[in-house]
């Protein structure tokens, strides 16, 4: 069985709700050509939110080179960057929650929109 090497490029926040607490992020990888997919989030956990993107990307790949045997580069590198991400998102979504101003909240909901972690 071959073995496909991934690299990941970017984990981005496409769309962010307070009301239903979901973000809607972009993944993107290079397996050798680029490939992006996108899901819907509910961050409670910033170690498994971490899993999970690894987890989508696995899925995604596995849709496009069925039968192959998946490895990340620097994988535990990977979930340290991915679990600083989402501890960094979880405290921005926390303060929308408790902000009080409207004025307030609509540059806090623009730097949660503005969130992304950039792979080298």
């Amino acid at each position: 069985m071959r073995t496909l090497h991934i690299r990941m490029e970017t984990v981005k926040v496409l769309a962010y709700s307070s009301r239903e607490e979901g973000l809607s992020l972009e993944l993107s990888w290079n397996d050798g050509s680029s490939r992006k997919t996108s899901y819907l989030a509910k961050v409670r956990d910033a170690r498994l939110a971490a899993e999970e993107v690894i987890m989508k990307v696995s899925l995604a790949e596995k849709g496009f080179n069925p039968g192959m045997l998946l490895e990340f580069e620097n994988e535990s590198e990977l979930k340290h960057r991915l679990g600083h991400f989402f501890t960094e998102l979880l405290a921005k979504t926390l303060r929308v929650k408790n902000a009080r101003l409207a004025e307030g909240y609509l540059s806090l909901v623009r730097d949660i929109m503005h969130t992304r972690v950039i792979f080298d």
